[in-house]
């Protein structure tokens, strides 16, 4: 004969009335790192402004041919032309969450409530900034070329495309997938020499896919001793690539590459419809555009950099107890303002249908 002792439950759970002992140990779950907006690649010129509306960048057109000249002729002067560039301001960007007295006073974590939401504000304001930027060249590696009264100012963005319908298809995991980013990566280098963009700060993130399939690379000149310095850091073992084709990787802190949004990453990979009109594009696979795998940021020694951000206010926080709403409010902010200044140092890699 069987029998149960019930003195620790109620109905058919026998340990309601007991103790859920807390551990101290509140996690956050690993999150996606920030790839350009607190980078020393100098991908970003940012610099404060006290006040403002639109923040202007010039930009050389190039000069007229040089004139044979005979002493004497009248010197007429040659025709030069400056362009510009502007910067609009952005919305103040915000994290805010509310938390009821009662709730704050009943909950056993409420310190770590407290000591944690503003580092994780301040974070989260981060990723989102790194989306747009990441949206901007995009949107920059897209741009034509200009010319401001005949003259050349700049040629434009470079954009590479592939055609497959999906990722999956268009960079296969297989020596076939590595050979067709490899070929792609090396015209999107050529067409910048070809816009005699310097090679020295040549920088290509990429989706942690991509990096998959180059693992398939059987051609040896990206993994083999016989073509790359052991400074180069290329090791098939490790899944590490940090020099391509010309190209420095770009990796988060961690050593990350970047994800797309639908995998809660800064790339961007659907039609943004939505949100303030700068960051609104189609990045989702089409007949003519396409979903960026690949995206390359060139700098020089004169901060030319492609894209640049305005900043009224850093980062701010804010803890207040609002007595009438017996109430803590967690804010925090940030009021910037991004755009692409010369989209010339930008490209990208695209699958279309």
């Amino acid at each position: 004969m069987s029998y149960s002792v019930q003195f620790t439950g109620t109905g058919s759970d026998d340990t309601a009335l007991l103790l859920k002992r807390y551990t101290g140990n509140m996690a956050n779950p690993w999150r996606s790192g920030t790839f350009l907006w607190d980078q020393s690649s100098g991908v970003i010129e940012r610099h404060s402004e006290p006040d403002g509306k639109e923040f202007q960048y010039l930009l050389w057109a190039d000069l007229p041919a040089p004139l044979d000249y005979d002493p004497g002729d009248e010197i007429m002067g040659q025709n030069f032309a400056i362009d510009e560039v502007n910067i609009t301001p952005d919305k103040y960007l915000i994290e805010a969450h509310r938390v009821p007295r009662d709730k704050m006073r009943l909950s056993h974590f409420r310190e770590q409530v407290a000591g944690n939401l503003g580092r994780l504000h301040g974070n989260r304001l981060a990723r989102q900034y790194d989306y747009r930027a990441f949206t901007l060249a995009g949107l920059g590696a897209r741009q034509a070329a200009v010319t401001k009264d005949g003259l050349p100012v700049h040629s434009g963005g470079t954009r590479v495309t592939r055609t497959g319908g999906s990722v999956s298809a268009a960079y296969p995991r297989s020596a076939t997938g590595a050979a067709n980013f490899r070929a792609d990566l090396r015209e999107l280098g050529r067409e910048m020499d070809e816009k005699n963009i310097p090679r020295t700060n040549r920088w290509i993130t990429y989706l942690p896919q991509i990096l998959d399939v180059l693992l398939f690379d059987t051609t040896g000149t990206l993994f083999g001793k016989d073509f790359i310095d052991s400074f180069d850091g290329n090791k098939v073992i490790r899944r590490e690539v940090q020099t391509i084709d010309g190209f420095k990787v770009l990796k988060d802190r961690r050593g990350a590459l970047p994800n797309a949004a639908t995998n809660n990453g800064p790339f961007p990979d659907s039609n943004i419809s939505s949100g303030l009109s700068k960051y609104q594009a189609d990045f989702s696979i089409g007949a003519s555009t396409g979903q960026p795998v690949a995206m390359a940021f060139c700098t020089d020694d004169m901060e030319q950099a492609p894209l640049a951000v305005i900043e009224f206010e850093p980062m701010g926080h804010h803890v207040q107890y609002i007595p009438e709403r017996m109430e803590w409010l967690f804010l925090s902010w940030l009021y910037v303002g991004g755009g692409v200044t010369h989209p010339y140092g930008l490209g990208s890699i695209e699958v279309i249908t």
